[in-house]
């Protein structure tokens, strides 16, 4: 997803070959590397899902989340860490007044979504999974907190030469 909106982003600005390609390392080293933190994280402090908590130990057995639960451990959010990992990697590039449109499921009958920056972005893909019922706030703030710092040691740590 993040890959689409770094396409139209450059597509807007006409961004040249070699500026893309720093780009797109940067976006996809620090999601790749977010997400290696994160499942690291999961499996090291193995936070029981909302579904498993309410319907055992609030005895509603009858209650599901709004969207698939998926089959690893809740804390921390991985859709915060990994789409911060990739705003804050695209910010320290290109600056924190990047606006777009994301049409990347127009093709699938969603509407286009427009953002002001990559971070309103993120922040949305990660309260989304609270709203969907598959994660608690202190993990989605986490999974910001994780991608920000991951995506801050990349960027500060690559060094492209033309």
């Amino acid at each position: 997803h993040w890959a689409s909106i770094l396409k139209t982003v450059m597509e807007d600005r006409h961004i040249s070959l070699i500026e893309g390609a720093h780009l797109y390392a940067a976006l996809f080293i620090s999601t790749n590397d977010a997400a290696i933190g994160c499942f690291k994280a999961k499996y090291t402090y193995n936070l029981l899902r909302p579904v498993t908590y309410i319907q055992k130990y609030m005895n509603h057995p009858d209650w599901n989340p709004m969207i698939v639960t998926p089959p690893h451990p809740e804390y921390p959010a991985a859709h915060a860490a990994v789409s911060m990992a990739a705003a804050a990697a695209l910010t320290s590039i290109l600056g924190d007044k990047v606006s777009f449109t994301d049409n990347t499921y127009y093709y699938r009958g969603y509407k286009s979504h427009h953002f002001n920056n990559f971070v309103e972005a993120a922040r949305e893909a990660g309260i989304s999974r609270l709203y969907g019922g598959i994660h608690y706030k202190p993990s989605i703030e986490a999974g910001y907190s994780l991608g920000k710092k991951i995506a801050e040691n990349v960027t500060n740590t690559l060094i492209f030469k033309n």
